[in-house]
């Protein structure tokens, strides 16, 4: 990776005294989170990036939930999301889908909870097998252009266009979601392959 840009929100400045000077505050509101004045930034920011990874501890507020609702609306380009921005595009999951270019790195509750409220056709339960999981994510990538990356079973299983992969690694997720953002970021004609590769 070339260069890095790092959008934190400005109430994190006085708390990290210093130990952050290249981060690029942005307006956050009175809970800490990331204000909806800090649109406009993000979107110039990602518009002049290759990749946007959103990492999460966004804080579970409404006003950052918007955000990145509003976030999604507009940028079009390949987005990983992980942790609570999984849970923050809860209430629009089908807006998200059908945008596409979206790497989830999610856990498997996240993922039930995310396909619930999507109202998709097939149910992830608990008692799937593998194999059965496998099936779900091949024709839910299949009918959108997401990569799914999650755990079910002690493995790592992650899915992209029709295809399926199951790694035996930690779990992780921000060093996946960081790990995948990169690999998808420097191949973005090959998805599957970048997500094996991570």
């Amino acid at each position: 990776i070339n260069s890095v840009t790092i959008e934190l929100p400005d109430s994190l400045l006085k708390k990290l005294n210093g130990l952050l000077p290249e981060g690029i505050y942005l307006p956050s509101n009175p809970s800490g989170g990331l204000s909806k004045k800090a649109l406009s930034d993000m979107l110039v920011y990602s518009a002049n990036s290759d990749h946007t990874l959103i990492i999460g501890d966004l804080g579970q507020n409404s006003e950052t939930e918007i955000l990145i609702e509003r976030f999604f609306e507009e940028f079009k380009g390949w987005t990983t999301i992980a942790n609570d921005t999984v849970e923050l595009i809860g209430n629009v999951p089908n807006k998200i889908l059908q945008r596409g270019k979206v790497n989830i790195v999610l856990n498997y509750k996240q993922l039930q909870k995310l396909m619930t409220k999507a109202k998709y056709k097939s149910a992830i339960t608990s008692n799937l097998s593998l194999n059965g999981l496998s099936e779900i994510l091949i024709e839910l990538t299949n009918e959108y252009d997401i990569s799914i990356v999650t755990y079910y079973l002690d493995k790592c299983i992650y899915s992209y266009k029709g295809e399926v992969g199951v790694a035996e690694i930690s779990e992780d997720y921000n060093h996946i979601a960081t790990k995948t953002a990169t690999w998808i970021m420097q191949n973005p004609g090959k998805i599957f392959p970048a997500l094996s590769s991570a």
